[in-house]
């Protein structure tokens, strides 16, 4: 949640699709003030622009509320507020990432692994700790991101100690987990794809994210499904565990009736 400005900025103008309101010189105009009113001036208009495009067979779609609204984390925290308020009140669920921070990080993930250790600090779990304890919070994106503070052997994406650990255990979230695209470089140079799926389900995450457009692979999800079945026939994890899944997903639907 604390990043550049200017690339998420960038980001959040590509997602209002042409012929909509304008939103873009809205959202310029916050990346220029600190006003959080913004938040809720803009969050309706996309949220009404998603929810429309719902209608065209999209259920439910969900919105991350970005990642790099502010560097101090309070600002993060009050813009993130205002910006899940004006979301919620068009029935549009929000998701917080890329967990447990991102902001640190000199490379991207899209490219490669991106090690944190040296410069990440606890300062980035602020605004989910915030956020989460008042029930902002619908969903949380994972970060492929690695940090041999917290797991010595796995980025968070495929870490039960920064998903069931940190985020669910010290942070005391009972919500949706999300992963980020598990076909990223961060992820594919250096773990197999059933391997990758088996340490996401064994780390917490609940929706496996297969963007499957950097290297198309027609199969992909049949293989993921096929890998979660040898999970469960090998008793690596069992049925409770994919109701647990089953469920949080569930309410995360039913919020946004």
């Amino acid at each position: 949640m604390l990043r550049n400005n200017r690339t998420e900025t960038d980001a959040l103008i590509a997602m209002v699709p042409p012929g909509e309101a304008d939103y873009r010189g809205m959202i310029l105009e916050e990346n220029r003030s600190v006003d959080s009113r913004i938040g809720i001036r803009v969050g309706p208009g996309i949220s009404g622009v998603l929810r429309g495009h719902a209608s065209q067979g999209v259920e439910r779609p969900l919105w991350d509320q970005g990642s790099s609204l502010r560097i101090h984390p309070a600002e993060v925290v009050r813009h993130a507020w205002a910006f899940i308020e004006g979301h919620r009140a068009r029935g549009v669920p929000c998701t917080l990432k890329h967990f447990p921070g991102h902001g640190s990080a000199v490379d991207h993930s899209h490219m490669d692994l991106v090690d944190v250790t040296p410069t990440w600090s606890r300062v980035e779990l602020e605004p989910y700790a915030e956020l989460i304890a008042a029930g902002a919070c619908d969903a949380v994106m994972t970060a492929h991101v690695f940090n041999r503070a917290i797991d010595p052997d796995f980025p968070a994406t495929l870490s039960r100690a920064a998903i069931d650990g940190m985020l669910r255990g010290e942070l005391d979230f009972d919500r949706v987990v999300i992963s980020d695209d598990m076909q990223m470089g961060a992820v594919a140079n250096h773990y197999g794809f059933e391997i990758a799926i088996e340490r996401a389900l064994l780390a917490g995450i609940d929706i496996i994210i297969l963007a499957n457009n950097t290297l198309y692979q027609e199969d992909a999800v049949s293989r993921a499904c096929t890998c979660i079945r040898r999970l469960l026939d090998d008793g690596k994890i069992d049925e409770a565990r994919i109701d647990a899944s089953c469920a949080r997903i569930a309410r995360l639907k039913g919020d946004s009736v």
